[in-house]
């Protein structure tokens, strides 16, 4: 599959890292976070002018400007919609209706 930058998802698709530049600080930040190559994430909202964005992975939920995330390339997960499965299994279901307030960076 091809790499996309994080922000071209939409709301509920989920994605596999395949790339962080790292050249600015936050770009660490989001290291620390455990936001790395082979990471699973999921896009979980974007604001209503679509700035900033939120994104669930490793159980939190972290909130980024869409400048930042465009240094975060992913290749899309096939769901089990489109793969023709009846229902999703509970280790990739989609996060709980409440998610945990997003981390600040």
């Amino acid at each position: 599959m091809r790499s996309i930058p994080l922000p071209q998802l939409s709301n509920g698709q989920r994605a596999r890292v395949t790339r962080l530049r790292t050249e600015r600080p936050v770009d660490q930040r989001l290291l620390a976070f455990g936001l790395m190559p082979g990471a699973v994430l999921e896009f979980s909202a974007s604001a209503p002018l679509g700035d900033p964005i939120a994104v669930f992975f490793q159980n939190q939920c972290v909130s980024l400007r869409r400048a930042e995330a465009f240094s975060v390339e992913v290749e899309l997960l096939e769901t089990p919609a489109s793969t023709g499965a009846a229902a999703a299994s509970p280790a990739v279901s989609a996060p709980a209706a409440k998610t945990p307030p997003a981390a600040a960076l």
